[in-house]
């Protein structure tokens, strides 16, 4: 049974709604709770919308355009494609995967806990620290107040500079050992 234009078209603008109209339940609720995730932690952290919200745009574009190219193909391939995109996503995290280097993903779910908690005791702490400030110096108050909101873009900006070196790292490493020394001699290949 073939879905309705119609309504492809429309729930394409929800990222993540399109893919699961068309069966890919799996996919499609990954990339809604990607989407919808990233616009609240970066909303209710008030995070600078520039650290984190370069993301959306490419999240939707990416919905949209995977919607409107999935509703052509049969619904047995959607629901492989579907399936072969959760197996690809688990082994992200296995042995020899994109996080291999991070030990395993309870680290990386650590790492995240860690700075977002840092982050609201820092928005919980600023207002009654500068407050108290203001009341003693204005000027110092207000150089206080000014790095108290640059803390936690700043955090964010560590951890995915930790990330890139991670995983630049991981990439050169696995490369060795793929590498094997040819020595000049041929003993190897003769039986």
């Amino acid at each position: 049974m073939e879905k309705s234009r119609f309504l492809v078209l429309v729930f394409s603008f929800i990222p993540g709604a399109g893919e699961m109209y068309l069966n890919m339940m799996k996919k499609g609720a990954t990339i809604m709770g990607l989407f919808w995730g990233i616009s609240f932690i970066s909303g209710s952290m008030g995070i600078n919308s520039s650290i984190l919200m370069f993301a959306l745009p490419v999240i939707w574009f990416y919905s949209f355009f995977e919607t409107h190219n999935m509703k052509h193909f049969t619904l047995d391939y959607r629901k492989e494609c579907d399936d072969r995109f959760f197996y690809n996503m688990d082994s992200i995290f296995e042995n020899g995967g994109f996080f291999s280097k991070l030990d395993n993903r309870n680290r990386v779910i650590g790492i995240v806990l860690i700075i977002f908690g840092f982050v609201a005791i820092f928005k919980t702490v600023q207002y009654p620290f500068y407050r108290l400030m203001d009341s003693i110096n204005p000027v110092v108050a207000n150089f206080i107040h000014s790095v108290f909101n640059m803390v936690p873009d700043v955090l964010i900006s560590i951890f995915i500079i930790f990330l890139g070196f991670r995983l630049i790292k991981g990439k050169n490493s696995s490369e060795e050992k793929d590498y094997i020394e040819y020595t000049g001699k041929d003993d190897d290949y003769e039986k």
